[in-house]
């Protein structure tokens, strides 16, 4: 697949998509100080209006500069990250690829590996120390960001094959994988949250994908809403140990005879 990139094909609309993601990516993990850094001196808003004025998106400019006007409270936001998207969150958003497609973790894998082999052609794994999966937000976003900067540094370099592989790259992977979630998970956080900053770095993530959509010429099959994952209504199967507990009455063992989970 070769995608029609229908936008200004040039260094600096990517230098541009290349810190909106990285920012983007920086504003959906857990919060930290270079967050409120970034936040604070109004980094992430001039991106946001400056690509927004690039491409001509009025929403990405208007998150910028709502964003450019905010007060930022480290304290709210990470009580904020903790309700909606911690271990502790009570408003069931997952900010995970998985959590929005059918089935479940386990039933999933399939998705794992895809996105895991798309970092790998490029090189790129998690790092063994991070504590989040390949699906993870964050991840797919930072994954984009180091993508835009690779397109810009082959267009100075007039490298065309280079260009069309990262070209390629992309329009896949927002086909395949973060276009197919980011619009329900933008709705989701705006249903729930109140905070105001939250919710304008969930538009701006929405608007910015939605460009970039129409930029490559791509239509995601979006991720509709699904019963509940067919593993979790089989008689004997304990969702939280990965394993089916079978017995005739309550003194009969697990039947985990021979096998265990790695610890």
């Amino acid at each position: 697949m070769s995608p029609e990139v229908i936008e200004m094909d040039d260094i600096t609309t990517d230098g541009l998509r290349a810190q909106a993601y990285t920012g983007l990516a920086l504003a959906f993990d857990r919060p930290d100080d270079e967050l409120f850094e970034v936040l604070e001196c109004g980094e992430l808003a001039g991106v946001l209006q400056s690509i927004g004025d690039t491409i001509g998106a009025d929403d990405l400019v208007a998150t910028g500069t709502a964003l450019e006007d905010m007060e930022i409270d480290p304290v709210t936001l990470r009580k904020t990250y903790a309700r909606v998207f911690g271990l502790e969150a009570d408003s069931g958003i997952p900010l995970y690829e998985v959590g929005y497609a059918p089935g479940s973790l386990l039933t999933n894998t399939d998705i794992m590996a895809d996105i895991a082999g798309f970092y790998r052609a490029f090189g790129l794994s998690t790092q063994a120390e991070s504590r989040d999966r390949v699906d993870a937000l964050s991840t797919q976003l930072e994954y984009l960001g180091f993508l835009a900067l690779r397109r810009a540094q082959y267009l100075e370099a007039a490298d065309e094959e280079s260009v069309e592989i990262v070209t390629d790259a992309t329009a896949t992977f927002l086909e395949d994988h973060l276009g197919r979630w980011v619009a329900r998970l933008v709705l989701d956080i705006l249903d729930v949250v109140e905070e105001p900053t939250y919710r304008t770095l969930a538009d701006a993530l929405g608007a910015l994908v939605e460009a970039d959509l129409a930029r490559y010429s791509v239509e995601p099959a979006v991720y509709q809403e699904v019963p509940t994952a067919p593993l979790a209504s089989v008689a004997g199967f304990d969702p939280e140990a990965g394993r089916m507990d079978l017995g005739c009455g309550a003194n009969v063992p697990p039947t985990n005879r021979t096998m265990e989970v790695d610890q």
